[in-house]
């Protein structure tokens, strides 16, 4: 493996990008930066954040290099169900893992589009989840989090994906 490369919009993927490159004992570079340190074809893992149910500059990645794995970050919990449908919308090879990790939602550092099209997600999101007679644990954290923000960046979700770049290596 060459490097990670990553996309990040508020900061949860780059926070995943830099513990890895440090965990991994490989370089870290944005898109932009990879253009100008990496050859067109090198092996990376490429880390983005999910939007509209695809990966951030994916497609751009996987263009210039070859993705070894795909590292999507979400704020949902549960992210890693949605993975069958990623792996087609992105058109990855079937051997090519996914690692979905938690990212969080700090809405102050979104702008111009992101921010209005969040900020209208959560407020719609939220009147529905409230307007719920039982509400379940899930339901609570979903209007906590949009209404604090969260942030659920941890060294141990990495875990899966160490374990298999010591098994790739």
């Amino acid at each position: 493996m060459k490097a990670i490369v990553y996309t990040s919009n508020s900061g949860f993927t780059k926070a995943y990008a830099q513990m890895l490159g440090e965990k991994a004992g490989l370089p870290v570079y944005t898109l932009p930066q990879a253009k100008e340190k990496l050859q067109n074809g090198d092996d990376i893992l490429y880390m983005g954040w999910m939007f509209a149910g695809s990966v951030k500059d994916y497609q751009k990645a996987a263009k210039l290099y070859s993705v070894k794995a795909l590292l999507p970050v979400g704020m949902a919990p549960d992210g890693q169900n949605s993975m069958d449908e990623l792996r087609q919308r992105e058109k990855l090879a079937p051997d090519t893992p996914i690692f979905y990790l938690q990212g969080g939602y700090a809405p102050e550092k979104l702008h111009g589009i992101y921010k209005l099209m969040m900020s209208m997600m959560a407020r719609v999101t939220t009147k529905q989840m409230k307007a719920k007679e039982n509400k379940t644990p899930e339901d609570e954290a979903a209007i906590k989090m949009f209404h604090d923000g969260c942030d659920f960046v941890s060294a141990d979700n990495l875990n899966p994906v160490l374990s298999w770049l010591s098994s790739a290596q």
